[in-house]
């Protein structure tokens, strides 16, 4: 409620129709009414507070529209990408110089301890998921979606 109709209630509501609060009467619900079209027609300070509305409202809404293009936007992840970067760099190590070697893998649940023998085309195996993880791991952290 704007402060001139808070005026105009004020001025048309008197005692006994706050007391009695319309129930028996119903006097004050004539305040709510508008009294002639002479209150409505715009003035300068209307017309001026609906521009000043106006262009607060498409000022929220391009803020909301940033946010959500930000949002969109998001940053390069580093951490993602020095990980990614180590697994590539490990991987073609390993794969340009295997190793034989011994892994023991510890006893999980019911099933007993062992020890994998890997050869070097084994070695040459794992160093190449170890690319391919870590190119996966790049790509997601340098991914940004399309506008």
């Amino acid at each position: 409620m704007n402060k001139r109709d808070l005026s105009r209630l004020l001025r048309q509501t008197n005692v006994e129709d706050l007391v009695d609060d319309g129930i028996e009467n119903g006097s004050d619900i004539a305040s709510f009414n508008p009294v002639d079209a002479v209150d409505e027609t715009p003035t300068p300070e209307t017309s001026k507070a609906d521009a000043i509305r106006r262009s607060t409202l498409l000022r929220e809404r391009q803020e909301q529209e940033e946010q959500v293009e930000s949002l969109r936007r998001r940053s390069v992840s580093w951490l993602g990408l020095i990980l990614g970067a180590c697994f590539v760099v490990s991987g073609i190590v390993v794969f340009l110089f295997p190793r034989d070697t011994y892994v023991y893998h510890h006893r999980m649940r019911l099933l007993p301890s062992f020890v994998e023998h890997v050869t070097p085309a084994g070695s040459q195996a794992y160093a190449v998921v170890a690319v391919v993880l870590g190119g996966a791991v790049c790509a997601y952290a340098l991914y940004r979606p399309p506008k």
